[in-house]
């Protein structure tokens, strides 16, 4: 509210007003030469005769007082604070975006203050959502959101006041929108501008920024064992002129590509492309990362971490048989009509040593590719079975050890089938396959090693727990089925390691029970030998219980599954599928446990440890979780650093271990708000060319932004006469007595 004073005179020239005019004029001519014939008091009665005329022809002009009270509509100030992460930058200095803006809050307070008796003032703080706010809140604020959406921000404003009672707009930020890019040129602040809304833009005063960051990445979330995979990426070098350094990709931490980047001159971009083929199937840490600079003012955004999963899109099994027999047909037909199998099979009907009559050009049976199977081709397979197969004759005893990597490193599966060439019959006690299988072979003469005997299948405890023999829901079915087995013909004698799972064994024979089927988790893969090789009898008792199965079907989809690690067949079962975790954030892995016949473990128990896969030595969290009676538990941690982890779970009971089993998960800050650290200057300068805009920095002072001329909404007039005054009459009453006395008492 302002207040205004007026006097209103009757001053107009009509004929009537200007006789009176003229008279005061002669009335004043005759005061002058009647006082100065006076001989004394001539200045005073001058002047107490001058009031008199001039009180008379103020009373002819009829003057007037008038007070005018102007109100004004108290509208409102918006003052946006830019709360998100983004703010914090550059990370580890005193001087960050958000200390500015909080510092020139403060300096700007007093001013914001003074303006409250005529504005109504809101304070907002923002990122992906408005906030309201107060003084101190703003004073002491944190820069954690993830994400900033400038457009919906000021939807929001106008949705909550009317537009028409802002007379100001004031925006602290770095104007680093996550959700979509921004130009200025948007819809929103054309309103703003036609409604003639100030906006007063405040940026952090920073100089050019230095950053190497990796962008616009582009990978599958799926990928195919042995099969080309590509991740596309792009380098954008911020602040550099001719830069120079190298990108790597890891792989759970180890180095699997590499290439060169070069930003010249005006190119500050550099694209990039990796190829790979992953050689096994599982969840695996990826890492794309850039040396850091010592200069740069972001160093988060020089690696990109994600989580792969590589499936199998078939599985890749070789059979490598030594001669043809009933158990070799049965189950070639069997892996060759399995839809997810792809098969490649070897039958061996000559040998290298075999004397050809007719060049080898000639002949219609090829070698056998050792070199090119074991070599070059094994970490295509997932699944290598040896049937009734002796390796001496194909000098493949070279290429032994790399079976065993296979199984051991790779984590590959093998079967060793029994028959007249096989186990000891073949000399692998002599071999480094020897110490990756399930059993022993002892030390007896070739021909021993081998029996034409017929015997009956004996499921042991552990068999009758795994998956292989889980043949009927109903334990009087189960025993039913496993009663009447086919017998076996034919033994390979074998005795069973202390770590490896007995499945079958023979009745007694002289007195002594041999193994029949043994299986062994061997570091990362997995073995079984089946000591006959008479199981193909097994395809003709059908399976009441499961619609077209057959014993044998059955037992081998569950023996494959097995061997290659497919994780239907895990004992410990993790719900859910999130692997991606906020640093500090509580991660919850529910697990549970089952026994061999997936029935809930209740009375076990599943160890864990949490190592960092970059720092492969470093155990960062460990616990033990008491299975409940569903064999239900969860185990609950967080971390703090940014990084790919493996979870590492053993399921035990009484102390005996039933499975181990790796997840790996990863640590990161997802929010964009590190992907562009740059101040977004160009929707600045875009700003810059309307209308009812200021541009402030931060340390420009608050009383130069912008605010709306404010409009009257109403006005009170109060008037007051002077010349009917009380006061005027007794002004003229006191001056006529006064010069009367004088006249008549003073100068007589």
């Amino acid at each position: 509210m302002n207040n205004e004073y007026f006097i209103f005179l009757n001053l107009e020239l009509t004929k009537f007003h200007i006789v009176i005019y003229s008279i005061a004029v002669f009335l004043m001519i005759l005061n002058v030469i009647y006082t100065l014939r006076l001989p004394k008091f001539r200045l005073l009665l001058f002047s107490m005769r001058t009031i008199l005329i001039l009180i008379l022809l103020l009373v002819f002009l009829e003057p007037s007082f008038e007070k005018r009270e102007y109100f004004y509509s108290k509208n409102k100030i918006v003052a946006l604070y830019d709360y998100s992460k983004s703010m914090n930058l550059p990370l580890n200095s005193s001087n960050s975006r958000l200390y500015q803006l909080k510092e020139s809050f403060k300096q700007g307070l007093s001013y914001l203050n003074s303006l409250k008796n005529s504005y109504h003032i809101f304070f907002y703080k923002f990122g992906e959502e408005l906030l309201s706010a107060t003084e101190e809140e703003i004073s002491n604020l944190k820069a954690e959101s993830d994400k900033t959406n400038i457009l919906k921000i000021l939807t929001t404003v106008l949705e909550e006041h009317e537009i028409s009672q802002i007379d100001s707009l004031f925006i602290s930020s770095d104007f680093i929108n996550t959700e979509q890019s921004i130009k200025g040129d948007e819809p929103i602040f054309d309103i703003l501008e036609n409604k003639k809304v100030p906006i007063n833009i405040q940026i952090p005063r920073e100089s050019k920024i230095k950053d190497i960051r990796i962008s616009d990445v582009k990978h599958d979330n799926y990928s195919f064992v042995q099969n080309k995979t590509s991740i596309e990426f792009s380098v954008i070098c911020s602040g550099y002129k001719n830069l120079h350094s190298k990108v790597f990709l890891y792989e759970d931490g180890n180095k699997i590509g590499e290439d060169s980047v070069f930003c010249g001159e005006n190119e500050i971009v550099s694209k990039h492309k990796f190829y790979f083929k992953p050689d096994k199937t599982g969840s695996y840490v990826f890492d794309i990362s850039i040396p850091i600079d010592k200069d740069e003012v972001l160093q988060k955004n020089n690696r990109y971490s994600f989580i792969m999963n590589v499936i199998r899109d078939k599985i890749r099994v070789v059979q490598v048989v030594g001669s043809p027999s009933w158990d070799v047909r049965f189950l070639r037909q069997y892996l060759k009509n399995h839809p997810d199998v792809d098969l490649i099979s070897f039958f061996i009907l000559r040998t290298l040593n075999d004397i050809a009559l007719v060049p080898q050009n000639e002949l219609s049976l090829m070698p056998f590719p050792t070199h090119e199977l074991f070599s070059n081709k094994l970490n295509t397979f997932d699944l290598i079975i040896f049937q009734n197969f002796d390796y001496a004759p194909y000098h493949l005893h070279p290429y032994l050890n790399k079976i065993k990597e296979f199984i051991e490193k790779r984590g590959g599966g093998f079967v060793m089938i029994g028959g007249d060439k096989s186990f000891g019959k073949a000399g692998y006690n002599k071999t480094v396959l020897h110490d990756i299988l399930p059993i022993t072979i002892p030390d007896i003469q070739p021909q021993e090693s081998y029996i034409p005997i017929e015997s009956g299948y004996k499921i042991t405890k552990e068999g009758i727990e795994s998956p292989f023999f889980k043949f009927n829901l109903s334990k009087n079915g189960q025993k039913e089925i496993l009663s009447s087995l086919p017998t076996a013909e034919g033994l390979n004698i074998t005795e069973i390691r202390n770590d490896s799972t007995l499945l079958a064994e023979t009745g007694l024979i002289k007195g002594k029970k041999h193994p029949l089927i043994a299986s062994r988790q061997v570091q990362k893969g997995r073995t079984m030998a089946i000591m006959t090789d008479s199981m193909w009898k097994w395809n003709f008792h059908e399976l009441s219980s499961i619609t077209h199965k057959q014993l044998y079907s059955y037992f081998w989809d569950k023996t494959i599954k097995w061997l290659i690690q497919d994780p239907d067949l895990n004992l410990i079962k993790i719900v859910g599928d999130n692997k991606e975790f906020k640093p500090e954030q509580p991660i919850t892995f529910s697990l549970q446990g089952v026994d061999y016949q997936y029935k809930p473990l209740k009375s076990g128990k599943i160890d864990y440890s949490v190592t960092s896969i970059s720092s492969k030595n470093r155990v960062e969290k460990t616990g033990t979780i008491t299975l409940d009676s569903e064999g239900r538990g969860d185990a609950i941690f967080s971390l703090n650093e940014e990084g790919g982890y493996k979870l590492e779970l053993i399921l035990s009971e009484n102390s005996v271990v039933l499975e181990k089993r790796d997840v790996v998960i990863l640590v990161k800050d997802d929010s964009k708000e590190y992907l562009l650290p740059e101040i977004n200057y160009q929707f600045i300068e875009k700003m810059r060319e309307r209308k009812n805009v200021k541009i402030l920095y931060s340390d420009d002072s608050y009383s130069d932004m912008l605010l709306k001329k404010k409009e009257i909404t109403s006005v009170k007039r109060v008037y007051r006469s002077i010349w009917d005054s009380w006061i005027v009459i007794l002004i003229f009453l006191s001056l006529f007595l006064g010069e009367i006395y004088i006249k008549r008492y003073k100068l007589s």
